[in-house]
């Protein structure tokens, strides 16, 4: 270890060396979380020392410092921002064990903040009830159907505002999952799905076909009125203009009804949350996974969702929420104790003919039909 190395700054260390390599490694988002720890939390308060004077001590007392109130009563940060600035610092002075600026790093001789306690499951999530209230007074808006899907699908608030046109087969009930909206540097950005929870098929059945099909003739109505001021995005949620809807606009969307619906506040995610747990309940604990893409689907491919198995899973999940969506369908509609579950042998069984348009059908785009547009003063 030469002077010069012993005396670098661990400021100087993060921002001139670590991060510039960490920026090429890894995505904007993740980089941009890593520049504001260091740049907010690290650097201001220890930034200063040498790399040699920083000892697990030190680090203890500077995370005392992030989580203790001041004189007004608030902190710098709570327990998880405290727990991911620490995780920064760490994944920091890893790089320059390796590099031989230290010897070992010093954040493994301090305690992370103590984690806050996790809500129980059931509290992330809606019953059928809260779920069929929420559906009902979310029919008033032009984008009822971005919940309506959420609730059947499972799929996360990205993935909903990401969905194609030509990744959704109303015709045949199903849809492929390929991309994402995602916020970088306050701009949306669409992105391939990757790793676990990739591309993947996911099924659904009549009542979300007909909204579906809604959406889409309301679409083509407020595309004509727009004119020469439609962005031609292929997008099935869109703004009146066709442009993507604004994760955040979602968020406050959901709040408003919710609040009108009297019912438990959840965030978009947890309409997730809700659509699995509902999904564990009636279909058993691997159907559920499948169907969010946490677990592969066995079989030749994504494809491999449209067995008969899956077309069912979705028609039943269909059932339960049709009651807020379709009066008509609903006033025969079993609730959920009373549909039979998979193991039940009086559980009705798919047509000859759904079980060959799941062997053989592939997403195409859907063709575009005027109608009356919904009425909506929201987003």
């Amino acid at each position: 270890m030469n002077e010069l190395e012993a005396t670098e700054t661990l400021g100087a260390f993060l921002e001139r060396v670590w991060l510039p390599v960490k920026q090429a490694e890894v995505e904007v988002a993740t980089y941009d979380q890593y520049a504001w720890a260091v740049s907010f939390h690290i650097t201001p308060l220890i930034g200063a020392l040498p790399l040699s004077d920083v000892t697990g001590e030190v680090l203890g007392k500077w995370l005392e410092t992030l989580i203790t109130p001041g004189s007004d009563g608030r902190s710098r940060l709570g327990p998880t921002s405290a727990r991911t600035v620490r995780k920064v610092l760490s994944m920091g002075l890893d790089d320059a064990v390796r590099r031989g600026l230290l010897r070992r790093n010093p954040v493994h001789a301090t305690r992370a903040p103590r984690a806050p306690v996790r809500r129980a499951a059931h509290e992330l999530a809606w019953d059928i009830d809260d779920a069929l209230r929420f559906l009902t007074v979310a029919q008033t808006h032009r984008l009822a159907a971005l919940f309506h899907l959420g609730l059947v699908t499972g799929l996360r608030r990205g993935e909903l505002l990401a969905l194609r046109w030509m990744d959704v087969n109303v015709e045949e009930h199903y849809l492929y999952v390929r991309q994402q909206l995602t916020i970088e540097r306050n701009r949306p950005v669409l992105k391939p799905l990757r790793g676990d929870g990739g591309p993947h098929i996911v099924t659904f059945g009549r009542t979300t076909a007909g909204a579906l099909a809604r959406r889409r003739s309301a679409q083509s109505v407020e595309r004509d009125r727009a004119g020469r001021q439609w962005t031609f995005s292929g997008l099935v949620f869109t703004t009146r203009a066709g442009g993507w809807v604004d994760p955040s606009n979602m968020g406050r969307l959901m709040d408003g009804l919710i609040e009108t619906a009297g019912i438990p506040r959840l965030p978009p995610k947890g309409l997730r949350h809700t659509a699995h747990q509902i999904s564990r309940q009636l279909l058993g604990d691997r159907l559920a996974d499948e169907r969010l893409g946490r677990r592969a689907v066995e079989g030749q491919g994504p494809f491999a969702a449209l067995s008969d198995e899956h077309r069912e899973a979705g028609e039943r999940l269909d059932q339960l929420f049709a009651p807020a969506v379709d009066p008509v369908v609903g006033a025969a509609t079993p609730q959920l104790s009373d549909v039979p579950r998979r193991d039940d042998p009086g559980r009705a069984q798919p047509t000859r003919a759904e079980a060959e348009a799941g062997q053989t059908a592939q997403p195409q785009p859907q063709p575009q039909s005027p109608t009356r547009p919904w009425l909506s003063s929201l987003v």
